[in-house]
């Protein structure tokens, strides 16, 4: 006996539509993006990546450069204040207090564990293991990354915040891997950050480490300045 012709389409059968997989994350919140949430996320104007409306917005706000490709935000439109009034009632000691609070919730949801792993949207991009803590004594490298943003928005509130550091590689430092690290640092970062520095910038020098099998940032600093010291060797020349 003929078996009845099979209908190619899935509704008329009365199944569910078939979706295609969406496999990213939301590169500001790390956070799942799929499908059915597409109605609460939209495109960068820069390369037409995927990112949650609330995350866009707050990006568009406080950050001059795309987190995602590093490009010049067109988008930004930066947080203004309108009257003397309003600037004296933001003052130091809020900002302050808004970036603890941020930084208390990074420590709580334990955001250092969930920078770069297994699974995640950037490990098929970059399958290396991100060594987390510091040798003798163990310190968590992000953990040391928040002391120095404190430090640095005590010392240097409304200046350029530039990340020093070296970044030990096993395999060659190509731009999208470079791209990876400061998406990264940019995760790791508070929103409040963004308010009180003018604008972040990185000065990171990337070493292949043939022997390596994992990826290490060492000597991390923050400065206002781009120059010494440094690890680039044009800048160290500025301060001789």
């Amino acid at each position: 006996m003929a078996s009845e012709p099979r209908c190619c389409s899935r509704r008329l059968r009365g199944l569910v539509p078939e979706e295609p997989p969406l496999p990213q994350v939301c590169f500001i919140c790390q956070r799942n993006i799929d499908i059915g949430s597409l109605t609460r996320c939209q495109r960068t104007a820069c390369r037409g990546v995927w990112m949650h409306r609330t995350c866009h917005r707050q990006m568009v706000m406080r950050v001059r450069a795309c987190g995602n490709c590093r490009r010049e935000n067109a988008e930004f439109t930066g947080v203004v204040l309108e009257t003397d009034e309003e600037m004296e009632d933001d003052d130091e000691g809020e900002g302050t207090e808004r970036l603890r609070l941020e930084l208390n919730e990074y420590h709580e949801e334990r955001r250092d564990l969930h920078t770069h792993r297994v699974g995640s949207y950037l490990w098929s991009r970059f399958p290396y293991e991100f060594e987390l803590y510091v040798r003798h004594p163990p310190i968590a490298i992000w953990y040391l990354y928040y002391t120095k943003l404190e430090d640095f928005i005590s010392q240097f509130r409304n200046r350029p915040m530039y990340v020093h550091g070296r970044v030990m590689l096993p395999v060659p430092a190509k731009n999208e891997v470079r791209s990876l690290v400061y998406r990264l640092f940019v995760f790791n970062t508070p929103f409040s950050v963004y308010d009180m520095i003018q604008i972040q910038r990185f000065r990171l020098l990337f070493v292949h480490d043939a022997e390596g099998t994992s990826m290490k940032i060492e000597e991390r600093h923050l400065h206002p300045y781009a120059g010494g010291p440094s690890f680039y060797q044009e800048d160290n020349s500025l301060w001789t």
